[in-house]
């Protein structure tokens, strides 16, 4: 049940106060850890996303909203916070499924020797080499590699068509070598 205290507990963490924030822990964080095991956290992960919803209400403290119910936006900070980690949970076993699809064992006899290609590779910049990597070993789609590093799909792009450039000018001279 919301009280008057409650609003003007976020007032004080907001001049902040670090015994108003250890009063609204107290009084809210059984809630909260209710609330994120219903959206299907486990008691470790539940644990920790209340204790970092309110870190995070005390590292933004200056920024915080007036609301009308404090109850309200810890449930929104701490079911955001859970989306996240579900996200990211979710991104690292479908990347670890890919990865471990790619290297289940091939029938076919590969064309090129793979000493060639590892030595074709290592001659790549390291920003070409990881997404090529990532694309062609690990699965990951352009936007999946893009929103891992920070860059723009066009970047991913860019960067897989000077690899294949790269890695097919190489191969070919050392099939001429041979």
């Amino acid at each position: 049940m919301r009280t008057c205290a409650e609003e003007d507990l976020l007032g004080r963490i907001r001049e902040g106060d670090p015994a108003s924030l250890e009063e609204l822990y107290a009084r809210t964080r059984d809630r909260l850890f209710t609330l994120l095991r219903r959206l299907g956290a486990d008691p470790d992960s539940a644990d920790d996303l209340v204790h970092e919803t309110y870190l995070r209400v005390w590292s933004r403290r200056e920024q915080l909203p007036a609301v009308s119910s404090p109850l309200a936006y810890l449930c929104a900070t701490a079911r955001h916070l859970w989306i996240n980690h579900y996200r990211h949970r979710t991104f690292l076993r479908r990347t670890l499924d890919r990865f471990a699809r790619r290297k289940s064992p091939r029938t076919e006899a590969p064309t090129i020797d793979r000493e060639d290609i590892d030595r074709a590779l290592a001659t790549l910049d390291d920003a070409t080499r990881e997404v090529f990597a990532l694309h062609r070993f690990g699965g990951l789609s352009y936007r999946d590699i893009a929103e891992a590093q920070g860059v723009a799909v066009k970047t991913v792009e860019a960067r897989m068509r000077r690899a294949f450039d790269d890695l097919r000018a190489k191969l070919l001279i050392e099939r001429k070598d041979q």
